[in-house]
Formats: structure tokens, C-alpha cells, sequence
């Protein structure tokens, strides 16, 4: 490409969807949260509002796993001395061979039998990170070991080798982010439909946030706390994704119709107004989509009918 300006990326898009023959098969487009792409998608969708679904309302779709990565990074700050110095301590025994044989001599003097080994993380990607401290503290021993036996260990860390309370904070952080981790799995899988996965991840990591913030563990309630704060904006500002999303399946379609319909204003406050607003606006575009699929399968059903009569 010549350029990653946006607009030159919506071009470079358009030409694609023209060469590919699917101009009028796009329903919508999946991309992260750089500004460059919201420019992009933006220049794509008036190239095609004749032919969007519902006007190319739900045209713009955000990574949900992206969204995911910026949420987490925000907590990962809270405990970022102790990930770095733990990071230090796999780097140095991945560094050299010789240090990897110091390292595997304490592994069988520690009696450990885990077959796996130490993997360095990706900084800027946060499940690197998770898989990183994972299988770090199932070799916390034998790095306690490396530090008595090998001086050359203890200098080399400028940081300082990991603590006692940084393993303690890596085990608390290894348990929280396993959630999190298995939750981007299930919303990355490529051989499956996701989109109808979407509404009970977000459900399922708010309510995990919550909770956390309740606990008696000082730096989880704060890690959890900026998670919560980061994962309140995102979604505010995927309003018309989690509408879209947080109203997916048949059966969440009647049961959003049941709660509006059911729903008496004389009990309502304030607060639950604005749920109230919500749900209302939810069920407007699932009635749309469901209008919307309607005169498609309609469409699909009479050209069926006509290419049986031109069969037969």
C-alpha cells in the first residue's frame, strides 16, 4: 500500500470487496480501534449505503479480543514491577545455553517433573504475558534455587530478582487472567460462529470485575477497578456493537421482548431508566433484523421455486 492513511486503506478495501464480486454481500467489517481504520470504514461505508444491511447501521464492527486486550493492559499497570522483574528472571535462563543448564540443574534438584519449559512474553500482547507467569510459577522454586546457587543470577537483574510478594502477585494475577485468556480464545475461533458467543463473554468478564473489586486483596480490587472504569468506556464507545451483540439469539430475542413488555413504569427509578432506554432501543433494531431477514428469506425462497421450474 502507499500509504495507511485511512482514507487510502478504504480504497485499497473497496477495490478488494469490487475485484472479490461481493459488493452487495457485506453486512459489516470487523477492525481494531486505530483511528486510521474508524476513516477507513467510514470512506467503505458510503461507497455501499445503497446496498448495506439496514443502511450499513451495524456496518462497523469492533474487535471484540481487541477490546479485550485494551481492558486488561489497563489493569496489568498495577502490577507491572513484579511481571517486569519475573520477565528479567525467564529472559536470563532462556538467554544462554549455559544459563538454561544452571536453570534445568536446580529444576531437578527442586524435584519438579512439569515437562514444559519457560516462555518469554510479548509485551505489547497481554495473554503472551498471562502464559508467561503461568508457567513461571510452576518453576518458582527452582528459581528460588538459581538465586542461592548462582550469584551471576543475582547480578545480572538489575531490577532486582522477583520477590516473594511478586510471585504471590503473579499467582493472584495468573488466576484472574485465566478468564480473561479463555474468553479471547472462545471469541478468536475461526471455524465456528462467534458473534452469538459475544453477549455472555461481556456479561461473564463484567460480572468476574465486579467481583473482584470486592475482594480482600488490595491490588485486585485496584486492578480491577481500572479494568472496570477502561471496559465502561469501550463499551460506551461500541454502542451500536453492544446493542447489536448483547441482543443476539432467538431466545434472548423473546426474553428482551418479555422484559420490556412486562415492565411497569410506575417501578421504575431513575437509574433504571436508562436500562429502560436500552432495552427499548435493542428491541427497535432487533425488529428490524428480524423485518430485514424476513424479506430475504423470502427473496431465497422464490428464486429456489424459480430455478426448480427452469429445471424441470
Amino acid at each position: 500500500m502507499p500509504s495507511h492513511k485511512g482514507k487510502e486503506i478504504g480504497k485499497m478495501v473497496e477495490k478488494c470487496i469490487i475485484d472479490w464480486g461481493i459488493r452487495d454481500r457485506i453486512s459489516s467489517i470487523t477492525v481494531d480501534n486505530a483511528s486510521s481504520n474508524d476513516v477507513a470504514v467510514a470512506y467503505v461505508k458510503d461507497k455501499l449505503k445503497n446496498v448495506l444491511v439496514l443502511g450499513g447501521e451495524f456496518f462497523h464492527m469492533r474487535c471484540a479480543t481487541h477490546i479485550l486486550n485494551l481492558i486488561v493492559k489497563d489493569g496489568l499497570g498495577e502490577v507491572r514491577e513484579s511481571i517486569s522483574r519475573i520477565r528479567a528472571a525467564v529472559k536470563y535462563v532462556r538467554s544462554y545455553p549455559s544459563r538454561a543448564q544452571q536453570f534445568q540443574q536446580c529444576i531437578t534438584e527442586e524435584g519438579i517433573t512439569y515437562k514444559g519449559s519457560v516462555c518469554l512474553d510479548v509485551i505489547t500482547r497481554w495473554y503472551s504475558t498471562y502464559l508467561m507467569l503461568e508457567t513461571a510459577l510452576k518453576f518458582r522454586s527452582a528459581f528460588g534455587r538459581l538465586e542461592e546457587d548462582f550469584i551471576a543470577f543475582v547480578n545480572e537483574l538489575d531490577g532486582g530478582v522477583p520477590t516473594s510478594e511478586d510471585w504471590d502477585s503473579a499467582s493472584m494475577l495468573s488466576l484472574f487472567l485465566k478468564n480473561f485468556y479463555e474468553a479471547t480464545n472462545r471469541m478468536s475461533g475461526s471455524l465456528y460462529v462467534t458473534c452469538n458467543h459475544y453477549r455472555h463473554e461481556v456479561v461473564s468478564m463484567f460480572s468476574t470485575l465486579v467481583e473482584c473489586e470486592r475482594d480482600s486483596n488490595p491490588r485486585l480490587q485496584s486492578m480491577a477497578r481500572k479494568m472496570r472504569e477502561k471496559f465502561d468506556n469501550v463499551m460506551d464507545e461500541s454502542d451500536t456493537q453492544s446493542h447489536l451483540h448483547a441482543t443476539g439469539g432467538a431466545n434472548a430475542f423473546v426474553n428482551l421482548i418479555k422484559l420490556v413488555k412486562d415492565w411497569n413504569n410506575d417501578e421504575i427509578d431513575e437509574e433504571d431508566m436508562g436500562l429502560k432506554s436500552e432495552l427499548e432501543r435493542s428491541r427497535s433494531l432487533l425488529s428490524n433484523i428480524w423485518k430485514m431477514q424476513k424479506s430475504m428469506r423470502k427473496i431465497c425462497v422464490k428464486s429456489n421455486i424459480l430455478v426448480s421450474s427452469k429445471d424441470t
